[in-house]
């Protein structure tokens, strides 16, 4: 029999067989409240409903689904069995950082903007750790950030500064 499992974050994983949910549960993935879908009957139950996953006393004592906001499930794209980059930050930070750059020959403050969000987003790769590249990241967005504040200053001090 195949079942599949609502996560407490609203997202239904599976079709998994009966000793891959019952490894679910001594994972702590599921609780007694997961609400668990049996593909054969199309029945909806939760899971301390079930007595093959021993869940019954545990129900009986209390025990609760954690916050909607954890979950312990897989996810997310593979290919290969590698999981994918949903994010490239190197490529959006290049692009604003030169975006900004030249933005900031015609107008000062766009330029800062600009390469302020690469900023923000160099900042934000490298403390995610989820970019190999982000240590790159935030030294391109801080280098391209300070040589347009410096770039603002020197037009300010020549008088050629344009907003």
């Amino acid at each position: 029999m195949q079942y599949s499992v609502l996560g407490t974050d609203g997202n239904k994983y599976g079709p998994v067989d009966l000793p891959t949910l019952k490894q679910w549960v001594s994972e702590g993935r599921v609780y007694p409240t997961t609400q668990v879908t049996n593909h054969a009957s199309n029945m909806t139950l939760t899971a301390s409903q079930m007595p093959e996953l021993g869940l019954a006393a545990a129900n009986a004592y209390g025990a609760v689904a954690p916050p909607a906001a954890f979950s312990q499930y897989p996810r997310g794209a593979t290919m290969g069995g590698m999981p994918v980059q949903t994010r490239n930050y190197l490529g959006i930070i290049i692009i604003r950082v030169l975006l900004g750059v030249g933005l900031s020959l015609i107008s000062s403050f766009g330029g800062l903007i600009f390469t302020g969000y690469a900023l923000y987003y160099g900042i934000r790769a490298y403390s995610s750790g989820r970019d190999s590249n982000g240590l790159a990241c935030l030294l391109i967005s801080a280098l391209g950030f300070t040589f347009v504040v410096l770039y603002t200053i020197y037009k300010f001090s020549t008088g050629m500064f344009r907003y």
